[in-house]
């Protein structure tokens, strides 16, 4: 009955956000009740979407590659909530000087602006950890009609901010909340992605969401299948692939808002092959992915891991050949059709080539 959301919105702190998410939102019955093992899942979810923006943030932060900080920049995105218009987010990125010598400064910027000043004012040199996540709670919002969880995290900051041609040194401790989507349905609960985040304050306009600890039929098996593990599916116990060719995965399990990273890893080392990675998506449990010519020939397999938990799922041996061509072969209908039949499952989009991440 767990799965994972797509709706809802803060308190009056983003006002920002408030416009967009009102016309997303659905209506939903205020104050309903949850019980103790759905306040559980409800929190467990919520932390880890938290945790994995905190940690690509941190690592952001600091890192000088500008082809990883362009991974870990995605990373982030899919942290956030998917809508047209960009997302903004408080800027806890300034020092408190800077915010006291401009009273009037917006303190409300977009998410990429945000994340620019990691390179503009502290040259990718910021240290920033988070730990003690915790849900503060969960809750229903009368003004905006919605649910949503709050996460708070201490936060702790030191670097060197350039201003102008100033550096202004820019040290703080303190805890930061975060909101996530949850939806609480008439048949499911969906925990989302975040939607924004602010220093930690005591707030007064939210009803916090009752936990009912009265026993109900069938209640001690409500967390069974709840968050499964991803799983491959698969009817091929080898599978064969030509390079310039695409090959589609699929898989059971995880929840929607999960971000999911598809690798393709050599079973040997030899003539120089190495893992190839894709870019990571949101869990859409299938995936085609476009296997490029640069590939050597030889033997794989898939792994496809659920980077929000930590679970992943792999294929057995994936056989990459050598694409041979043929007169009248290479381009043209008969070449587009032999294509089109090759994908047996229709999927939103292509994972693109990546570059090896550490997650650990």
């Amino acid at each position: 009955m767990f799965r994972n959301l797509k709706h809802t919105r803060p308190l009056t702190l983003l006002l920002a956000l408030v416009n967009c998410f009102l016309l997303a939102a659905a209506p939903v019955l205020a104050q309903r009740a949850i019980t103790p093992m759905q306040q559980q899942a409800i929190a467990e979810v919520a932390i880890d979407r938290v945790e994995v923006f905190t940690k690509y943030l941190a690592l952001l932060a600091k890192e000088q590659d500008s082809d990883k900080r362009k991974a870990y920049e995605r990373y982030i995105s899919l942290s956030f909530v998917g809508q047209e218009t960009p997302i903004r987010v408080y800027n806890d990125l300034l020092p408190g000087s800077v915010v006291e010598a401009n009273p009037i400064l917006d303190q409300h910027v977009y998410l990429e602006e945000y994340l620019g000043q990691l390179s503009a004012n502290y040259a990718n040199m910021l240290n920033v950890s988070f730990s003690d996540h915790k849900v503060k709670c969960i809750s229903y919002s009368d003004y905006l009609k919605q649910y949503y969880v709050v996460v708070t995290a201490q936060r702790e900051l030191s670097g060197m901010y350039r201003n102008g041609a100033r550096l202004i040194e820019n040290k703080a401790a303190y805890p930061i909340d975060f909101f996530v989507q949850l939806e609480l349905g008439q048949y499911g609960i969906d925990v989302g992605s975040l939607f924004g985040f602010e220093p930690h304050k005591e707030r007064h306009n939210y009803t916090i969401v009752p936990v009912d600890s009265t026993t109900v039929a069938g209640q001690a098996n409500e967390m069974e299948g709840f968050r499964e593990a991803i799983r491959l599916v698969s009817s091929k116990r080898k599978i064969r692939i030509k390079r310039g060719k695409s090959h589609v995965l699929q898989w059971s399990g995880g929840l929607k808002d999960d971000i999911v990273e598809v690798e393709l890893i050599p079973l040997d080392d030899k003539k120089g092959k190495t893992t190839v990675y894709f870019e990571p998506l949101r869990n859409e449990k299938s995936a085609r992915v476009w296997i490029h010519d640069s590939v050597r020939a030889g033997l794989y397999r898939f792994r496809i891991t659920n980077i929000t938990t930590g679970h992943y799922t792999q294929t057995g041996q994936v056989k990459v050949k050598r694409k041979f061509l043929f007169l009248g072969s290479a381009a043209g209908p008969a070449a587009l059709q032999a294509d089109a039949a090759f994908l047996p499952v229709p999927v939103k989009k292509f994972f693109k080539s990546s570059i090896p991440i550490c997650h650990s």
